[in-house]
C-alpha cells in the first residue's frame, strides 16, 4: 500500500471500532484525510488494537515523518559549548529522548487536532504511546504528581524514548512554589536518564555493546568544553591517581573481591552518568543565565539609548512649538 491507500485502511479502522462513527464519511482531500485521522487517534481511548492496523499505521508515521525531514541531533552546530539552539518540530528530532509537556492523566491530549506538543507527540508516536502510559498510570494508581516523570519508548518517533513530565500552571505572579515545581520537573528528568544508564550497563554485561562512552560538558568555572569519556569497560589505568585508603593487604573481601567487584560496578556507572548529566545541566543553566543577564544588559542599554533619543525628540517638538508660537505672537502684533 502507499501512503494513500495506508491513510484510508487506518480511518476505515477506527471508525468501525465504534458505531457512532460508522455514518461518517470520509473526505477525498489528503489534508482532510489527515486532520480526521489525526482527530480519530487523539480521542481513541488506550486499548490494544489488531497487528494489522499497526502494521500499516508504523509504516504511515514513519513516512509522514520522513517525508517532514528528520533532524538529527548530531548534526546541529552548538551555540556554545554544551548548549543547543534549534527550533523546529519536536517529532522530526532524532535523538535518545525528547521532554513531553504532560497532564496529569500522563495518556496525551484527547482535543482532536489540537496544536500542543503533547498532542503531536502522541500522534506521531502512534497509539501504542497512549497505550503504554495508560499501563503506567494503572499500576501507579494516581494521576502524576506535578513535577515528577515518566519514560516511555518512543515508538514511531525518531528518538528513543520520551520523557513525559508535568510542569506547573502559571496563574498571575510567579511563586517560590512554582520555581520548585519546575526544578522538579529537571531533576525527575534527570533521575529517569539516569535509568538509561541501567539499560546501557544490563547491554553491556550481557555483551550486547563491547565499550560505553559518555559525552558530556564538565561544570568548570572556565570555558566549558565537551568531553568524551569511557565509562566501560573499567582499566586499572583510569585510576591510577585514586590513593587507596588501605593497602591491598589490609583490605578483606567477603564473600570475595570478585562478587563485591560485581556489585559495586553497576553502582559506580550509574553514580558517574548522573554526575555527568547534572554537570551538563549545571553548564547549561550556567550558559542560559550568562545568555539571559547579557540580554537583559543589552536591554537595559537599549532603554537608556530610545530613552534619550526619546528625551531629545520631546525637546526638539516643544521647540518646535515654542517658535511657532513665538512666530505666530509676532506675526499678530505686527498685523495690528
Amino acid at each position: 500500500m502507499n501512503q494513500s491507500e495506508k491513510r484510508l485502511f487506518l480511518i476505515q479502522s477506527l471508525l468501525k471500532e465504534k458505531t457512532e462513527y460508522r455514518d461518517i464519511d470520509i473526505p477525498a482531500e489528503p489534508e482532510s484525510q489527515r486532520q480526521l485521522l489525526r482527530g480519530l487517534m487523539n480521542i481513541r481511548a488506550p486499548q490494544r488494537i489488531g497487528a494489522d492496523f499497526l502494521k500499516a499505521q508504523d509504516a504511515y508515521l514513519q513516512g509522514e515523518t520522513a517525508a517532514k525531514g528528520i533532524t538529527d541531533a548530531a548534526d546541529l552546530t552548538p551555540l556554545q559549548p554544551g548548549l543547543y539552539l534549534w527550533q523546529g518540530d519536536i517529532t522530526t528530532l532524532k535523538c535518545d529522548a525528547i521532554v513531553n509537556a504532560a497532564n496529569s492523566g500522563m495518556t496525551g491530549c484527547y482535543c482532536p487536532n489540537h496544536g500542543c506538543i503533547d498532542n503531536a507527540i502522541h500522534t506521531y508516536a502512534g497509539v501504542q504511546l497512549r497505550l503504554a502510559c495508560a499501563e503506567l498510570m494503572d499500576r501507579q494508581g494516581h494521576p502524576e504528581p506535578t513535577g515528577q516523570a515518566k519514560i516511555t519508548p518512543a515508538f514511531n518517533l525518531p528518538c528513543r524514548y520520551v520523557l513525559h513530565t508535568v510542569g506547573p500552571i502559571i496563574e498571575g505572579r510567579v511563586t517560590q512554589r512554582d520555581r520548585e515545581l519546575l526544578a522538579s520537573c529537571y531533576r525527575a528528568c534527570l533521575e529517569l536518564a539516569a535509568e538509561l544508564s541501567e539499560m546501557l550497563i544490563e547491554e553491556y554485561v550481557t555483551d550486547r555493546i563491547n565499550e560505553v562512552y559518555v559525552i558530556f560538558t564538565p561544570y568548570t568555572h572556565g570555558e566549558k568544553e565537551p568531553v568524551c569519556m569511557r565509562l566501560l569497560p573499567l582499566v586499572r589505568e583510569d585510576f591510577s591517581d585514586a590513593e587507596p585508603s588501605l593497602p591491598a593487604e589490609e583490605m578483606i573481601c567477603e564473600p570475595s573481591p570478585e562478587a563485591v567487584f560485581e556489585h559495586m560496578v553497576p553502582h559506580y556507572c550509574t553514580a558517574m552518568i548522573y554526575d555527568m548529566l547534572v554537570q551538563s545541566a549545571a553548564c547549561e543553566n550556567a550558559a542560559r543565565t550568562t545568555a539571559m543577564k547579557s540580554a537583559a544588559d543589552n536591554a537595559d542599554e537599549m532603554i537608556k539609548q530610545l530613552q534619550a533619543e526619546l528625551n531629545a525628540s520631546r525637546q526638539l517638538r516643544i521647540t518646535n512649538e515654542i517658535t511657532e508660537i513665538s512666530a505666530a505672537k509676532s506675526y499678530a502684533a505686527e498685523e495690528k
